[in-house]
């Protein structure tokens, strides 16, 4: 199932190409509820399984009717094989190895992982199983025996508001990054990318994921020392620097 797409009068076009039905219903929800600036359109596309995604991002990208595309999913778990294939796939669609790590949004090892965060920032999930995650849906939103039928996740959303909202943001980024590390999520780099009334981000991206490795490497240093001189050219401590790169 599709989004209907409007005349956008000059707005940012945003597809996301989401998993499944879960992660279109949560964005739809979001989008509901005004958090993101009003600058932006997202235009929503459920691909039915993760094996439909790369598929449906190739041809969007080709049609060319979006400013920017993104993938959302799952990583599921270990050994990540799904998860790796659609990464893989992105980066040679693109021909570049950072294209995948630009569109592609993620939680593991679900996108409840980060629905639950709106009501309750130290949830933890160990499991992609909604048997799993039952528990804490109860608890939080009253729906009992959570299976993922659309009568309880139209339950499981309309208890999501812009103030939990505003909770999740505030914690999401304790999560870890690395999709290979169990509750870890980039959702909040691309929220807060939809929240920004600078668009200059969806520049960036789309400049990166062309990229070469020695082109990135280029443009990385380039940005760096423009970050030097603006600072009156004080360097950083290897200490931050050790942190910027989670060594």
């Amino acid at each position: 199932m599709d989004s209907v797409l409007p005349k956008l009068n000059g707005k940012k076009k945003i597809c996301i190409i989401c998993e499944g039905a879960e992660e279109y219903d949560y964005i739809n929800r979001l989008i509901s509820l005004n958090v993101w600036h009003y600058q932006y359109h997202i235009h929503l596309i459920n691909a039915e399984g993760n094996g439909n995604l790369v598929s449906r991002y190739q041809n969007e990208y080709q049609i060319g009717r979006y400013d920017i595309i993104f993938i959302i999913c799952d990583t599921e778990k270990k050994p990540y094989k799904q998860f790796d294939a659609i990464c893989n796939a992105i980066n040679e669609f693109h021909d570049s190895f950072y294209a995948s790590q630009s569109v592609i949004i993620f939680t593991n090892p679900c996108t409840m992982q980060a629905i639950l965060l709106h009501f309750d920032h130290t949830i933890r999930l160990n499991k992609p199983s909604k048997k799993h995650s039952a528990p804490y849906i109860t608890t939080y939103t009253g729906v009992e025996n959570y299976s993922g039928k659309e009568k309880e996740r139209n339950a499981v959303m309309d208890c999501l508001t812009v103030d939990n909202y505003k909770y999740m943001m505030e914690h999401i980024n304790m999560l870890s990054m690395d999709p290979y590390e169990l509750n870890s999520s980039n959702i909040g780099i691309y929220w807060n990318y939809f929240e920004s009334a600078n668009s200059d981000w969806v520049k960036h991206i789309n400049r990166t994921i062309e990229l070469s490795e020695d082109e990135y490497d280029i443009c990385v240093a380039d940005e760096a020392y423009k970050e030097y001189v603006n600072s009156g050219k004080q360097s950083r401590s290897i200490e931050e620097l050790w942190k910027e790169l989670n060594l």
